[in-house]
């Protein structure tokens, strides 16, 4: 595998902990800056904490959860949380919280029974599934973990930017929601955090 992940064919398995390996625990961050990353995490957390207030997201799990960046502010309002990832060795950096947790995906399923959680989350995470039939596959199953009714917390890129690599494929909320088995719950918003392209941030609710 080349040494510039770019030029090679984009397989999540193996792309993810070659970026992990390369560029460490920045390796979600598109301009690999602790600067530019925390602030764009700190965005996120701050939005995320918005569309939970208010709402009782029990027991969530995180989809691609990565490095955990999340796991403190879903804390502040679920019970437990979860999180889930293909990427296994990015727990090594993973927050030491109270009722969290991290499982690795050996595997194109989420190990636990149907029904199992409140409410999930996948935080720009779901832009990265450019397969079509992967992309089904891991939709189908958070719906499949989340008990009817349950809330789906979503943060996507909104623009196709050319600068986006292999790694990338935009889809609107509607599509994303509709794949889900979910309908969006409210008015969904625009956020920036200072890149480029902008972000999709919704709340659907699992029909």
């Amino acid at each position: 595998m080349s040494t510039d992940l770019r030029k090679n064919p984009y397989i999540a398995r193996e792309y993810w902990p070659a970026r992990l390996k390369k560029e460490g625990a920045l390796y979600v961050s598109t301009r690999n800056s602790k600067t530019v990353n925390d602030h764009q995490w700190e965005v996120f957390r701050d939005s995320l904490r918005q569309a939970m207030e208010g709402t009782d997201p029990g027991r969530i799990i995180d989809f691609g959860c990565g490095v955990g960046r999340f796991a403190a502010a879903a804390r502040e309002f679920a019970s437990s949380y979860v999180g889930v990832d293909i990427n296994s060795g990015a727990f090594e950096h993973a927050p030491d919280l109270p009722n969290v947790e991290f499982v690795g995906l050996p595997e194109d399923r989420i190990p636990f029974e149907d029904n199992s959680f409140d409410s999930a989350m996948a935080l720009t995470v779901l832009q990265h599934i450019v397969d079509p039939e992967h992309y089904v596959i891991w939709s189908s199953e958070i719906a499949r973990v989340v008990k009817p009714g349950g809330l789906i917390y979503i943060i996507d890129d909104a623009d196709q930017s050319p600068k986006m690599g292999k790694h990338m494929k935009i889809r609107g909320p509607q599509v994303i929601s509709e794949s889900l088995g979910s309908v969006i719950d409210e008015d969904f918003g625009v956020i920036s955090a200072e890149r480029p392209n902008s972000h999709y941030l919704f709340r659907s609710r699992k029909v």
